[in-house]
């Protein structure tokens, strides 16, 4: 089972928790697992296809995960995997 860490912006979509777990046998799995009972969390980190949303940045243990590896193993047995939403500003 690994651990999904949100981000501030999106702990409101996933009903305030901080953490939410998941499992699966790719990184992609274990995303769609933890947010799919949130359906608000699920959109924001999904959009309207199956792969992840270019606003949301992926890390496992603090390292930036790019979208060409998301389809993989996360190696780790039990991986802590943080959500981040891109905010823009100006």
């Amino acid at each position: 089972m690994a651990t999904v860490l949100l981000s501030t912006s999106l702990q409101r979509y996933g009903g305030g928790a901080a953490s939410l777990e998941g499992s699966g046998d790719t990184i992609l799995d274990i995303l769609r697992d933890a947010t799919s009972p949130h359906a608000v969390l699920y959109s924001k980190v999904f959009g309207t296809g199956a792969q992840i949303s270019p606003a949301v940045f992926v890390h496992i243990d603090g390292e930036l995960v790019t979208r060409d590896e998301l389809n993989k193993d996360p190696a780790a047995e039990s991986p802590v995997i943080r959500l981040s939403l891109f905010v823009g500003g100006g």
